[in-house]
């Protein structure tokens, strides 16, 4: 990586955040909460609006977590990929 810092890997000469944000680009999948039908660009942006943990709601997504509890209202959120 080091001996290729000139040609095609510019990562090292990018500052970590622009390095993060095109990594996350890459991996990024929209996601739904079938319980509520609202739809998100990101584990993260569904997370952050139900204050939910993004392991939860990725555990969720692989079968491994039946439901997502929300913090207040106690209800049962389940979520599912989308395209």
């Amino acid at each position: 990586l080091i001996r290729n810092r000139d040609k095609s890997f510019n990562i090292l000469s990018q500052s970590q955040e622009d390095v993060y944000k095109s990594l996350s680009k890459k991996r990024k999948k929209k996601v739904r909460c079938v319980t509520t039908g609202q739809d998100f660009n990101s584990i993260g942006d569904a997370s952050k609006e139900y204050n939910i943990y993004m392991s939860r709601i990725s555990e969720n997504l692989k079968g491994k977590r039946d439901y997502c509890k929300h913090p207040e209202t106690k209800e049962h959120l389940k979520f599912e990929y989308i395209e």
